[in-house]
């Protein structure tokens, strides 16, 4: 008498931001693209798959994409949660207002660290913020050339990008140098063109790939995606215009000293510019919000993956 066979299911899931189900982040009901950073999602799953008798799951974690798919993947945003500056934008322009009470109430607490020291550490992070949404949108251009089996562009690039970082170090260094000059700061604000080096490295970078990207597959979506960025834009200079006149007030009245002052003097104006943000860029119609308004909703509001 021979055994019979046995078969065992075993649910796969990709989890990296492409995968081979063409669109699927467009239904307003997936969670592919937002819940995957949550306990409950992976909990809800696990449930859905134990009432469905599956013996198992396989994470396929990869940073890639597929091959087959990478022309019209790249091209449309298919299968591709569309990278948006919803979170870089409004992070590099909070960093740049409220570096100084960050900065203090990160470091600030006697010791080495100085007062004098928080303008200048800020002014290094301004610098460094400057080419934040660059840093992030390279990490979605470069994978997609070798995705097009194409590694020889992001290498030339990378390549140009050592002499172009070499020639920005010595400009900007140079000609700030002579600013901010005092018998504590000798080298004066030269700190800052290195800095303001690294950010340019990563825009230009960024420009050179999505230059040659444009060329390879004929299209990048660019009107789209410059009418998000434009309106989340503009909602974090409004949020910028509120951020700065609170922690100012707030410097005046509180002073830099005391670790409960500087948190207020941090978090206060952290707290209402997200809000600010949150309200112009609703009503702009930007919407990626719609994706962090889902994470909240299922987060707080009780819903289970059906």
């Amino acid at each position: 008498m021979h055994r019979m066979a046995q078969i065992h299911f075993i649910h796969i899931y990709v989890d990296s931001p492409t995968t081979h189900i063409q669109s699927t982040w467009l239904n307003p009901a997936d969670r592919q693209g937002t819940g995957h950073g949550t306990t409950r999602y992976w909990q809800d799953l696990a449930r859905t798959l134990e009432r469905g008798r599956f013996d198992g799951i396989f994470i396929a974690d990869i940073q890639s994409i597929e091959p087959e798919f990478a022309k019209q993947d790249i091209a449309f945003g298919s299968g591709i949660p569309r990278h948006d500056p919803l979170m870089t934008l409004p992070s590099a322009l909070g960093l740049i207002v409220l570096g100084e009470p960050i900065i203090r109430l990160l470091y600030s607490h006697g010791g080495a660290f100085k007062e004098a020291d928080v303008p200048m550490t800020a002014l290094a992070l301004a610098g460094y913020s400057i080419g934040l949404a660059g840093y992030a949108a390279i990490k979605v251009l470069s994978p997609a050339f070798y995705a097009l089996d194409d590694a020889k562009v992001p290498m030339m690039i990378a390549l140009a990008s050592i002499i172009v970082n070499a020639v920005a170090s010595y400009f900007f260094r140079d000609w700030l140098s002579g600013y901010g000059v005092t018998p504590e700061t000798p080298s004066g604000y030269g700190h800052v063109g290195v800095a303001l080096a690294t950010s340019t490295v990563a825009l230009v970078n960024f420009f050179a790939l999505a230059f040659f990207m444009r060329r390879k597959i004929g299209r990048l979506n660019g009107r789209e995606i410059l009418s998000g960025f434009a309106r989340i834009a503009i909602a974090a200079l409004v949020m910028s215009a509120v951020c700065y006149p609170i922690y100012r007030a707030l410097f005046s009245a509180l002073g830099p000293r005391g670790l409960v002052n500087q948190a207020v003097g941090a978090l206060v104006p952290v707290v209402v510019g997200g809000i600010v943000f949150l309200l112009v860029a609703k009503l702009l119609g930007v919407k990626e919000l719609n994706k962090l308004f889902e994470v909240f909703k299922r987060r707080f509001g009780g819903r289970k993956l059906s």
